[in-house]
C-alpha cells in the first residue's frame, strides 16, 4: 500500500493538514512535512520536514515529468534530501528513491503511484487555500494543475 500524507508544523508539532486549525505565521515559509510510506517503509518522514508548499510544488513539476515517461529528481527546498521519481511504463512502475542521512528506494505500481500522489497534491493546496487565503490563487493554480496531468499506464 502506498500513502502519503502532508502536515504543517506548529510549536514543534506535526498536524496533519486536514486537521490544522492554527494560524500561518509566514506564508512564504510554511514548514511542514510529506510522509509517504510503501508496504509500511517510511521512504520520507518527519526528519525530512521543510517548506512544504514549496515541496508540493515541486513534485507537481515532477508528476508531469513522470506522466510524460521522463525521470524526476529535486532537493528539498531548505536542505539537502534528494527525491527522485523514476517511471518504468514497461514494467508499469515508478521508483522513488530519497537521498538524506540515508538512502531509501521503493518500487511502486505506476497508476497507484500517480493516483496517490495528484490526490494528497490536490488535498494540501485545497485546504492551504482555506488556511492561507491570501495565497489562494497560487493554490487553486498548483490544484488545477494537479488535475490536468494526464498519464498513460
Amino acid at each position: 500500500m502506498f500513502e502519503v500524507q502532508s502536515f504543517l508544523r506548529t510549536d514543534g508539532d506535526f498536524i496533519p493538514v486536514t486537521d490544522f486549525t492554527g494560524e500561518i505565521l509566514d506564508p512564504y515559509y510554511i514548514e511542514g512535512a510529506i510522509e509517504i510510506v510503501f508496504q509500511g517503509q517510511e521512504l520520507l518522514s518527519f526528519d525530512d520536514s521543510d517548506y512544504v508548499d514549496q515541496l508540493w510544488a515541486y513534485f507537481v513539476k515532477g508528476l508531469y515529468e513522470v506522466a510524460q515517461g521522463k525521470e524526476f529528481s529535486t532537493y528539498f527546498p531548505d536542505h539537502p534530501t534528494q527525491v527522485t521519481f523514476q517511471p518504468d511504463r514497461h514494467c508499469r512502475q515508478v521508483t522513488i528513491e530519497v537521498k538524506s542521512y540515508n538512502t531509501y528506494r521503493a518500487s511502486v505500481s505506476y497508476d497507484e503511484f500517480m493516483n496517490t500522489m495528484i490526490a494528497a497534491g490536490k488535498a494540501f493546496y485545497q485546504r492551504m487555500a482555506e488556511i492561507v487565503p491570501e495565497s489562494r490563487t497560487f493554490y487553486e493554480d498548483m490544484e488545477q494543475q494537479l488535475s490536468s496531468i494526464k498519464w498513460r499506464s
